[in-house]
């Protein structure tokens, strides 16, 4: 609202000087226009710095609750589901999902926030001072939406092979990383077999990673299009 407001009063604040101007007359609101403004763009700042702050404290409550879930869902489980769950795939979850979570939730929900207001607060502008692009606005949007539909939908899916691809990755790492398991590994010259093995998971761990990156600046590259 602060946003389109500081558009909005910068228009009008134009819109009346230059009627002024055409007049012939001296514009002598310019001061209190002025501090109109300058009080729009301080409230400006100041809601940015307190969303920020709350944004990124509900972020860390969020990860330390999802963390504490997860610990205790895992502390809970029956012997048969670590018997039947890779120990890769349980590592990854408590590693890099879970650290991803710690470091990156924050970042991307204050940037999706920030872009949605900002995207909703220049439709709005533009809406009020051009009324013809009321139909585009809407046309883009109801297109922009069905664009994030489908690529949420198919990035989750592609994140989802990634995560499951992770887990033979790491299984291998453990499997060699232990000191009996290199002494093994070695007695039996099992070692071109597990580097390997090892190379395998990793193109194809690689390739689903690249395949959702792929996706995401497809996405990024059309929605500018709109």
């Amino acid at each position: 609202v602060v946003y389109s407001s500081l558009g909005l009063w910068l228009s009008t604040w134009v819109k009346e000087s230059e009627e002024a101007f055409d007049r012939g007359e001296d514009f002598d609101k310019n001061i209190e226009y002025g501090l109109i403004y300058t009080a729009l763009c301080l409230g400006h700042v100041v809601i940015i710095i307190v969303s920020g702050y709350m944004q990124s404290a509900a972020a860390v409550r969020s990860g330390k609750s999802l963390h504490n879930e997860c610990a205790s869902r895992v502390l809970r489980a029956p012997v048969s589901w670590f018997e039947s769950t890779p120990s890769g795939r349980l590592t990854s979850r408590f590693s890099s999902d879970v650290a991803m979570v710690d470091t990156q939730l924050a970042i991307y929900t204050e940037a999706s926030f920030t872009f949605i207001c900002t995207l909703l607060a220049l439709a709005t502008t533009v809406c009020i001072v051009v009324p013809a692009m009321v139909p585009v606005m809407v046309v883009a949007a109801s297109v922009y939406t069905l664009l994030c539909a489908a690529v949420d939908r198919s990035n989750r899916a592609v994140r989802r092979m990634a995560n499951m691809g992770n887990g033979p990755v790491m299984g291998t790492l453990a499997e060699v990383s232990f000191g009996r398991g290199q002494t093994v590994v070695r007695s039996m010259r099992l070692s071109g077999m597990y580097a390997e093995l090892l190379n395998t998971r990793l193109d194809h761990h690689s390739g689903l990673l690249f395949t959702s990156a792929s996706l995401i600046l497809w996405s990024t590259w059309v929605a500018y299009v709109i």
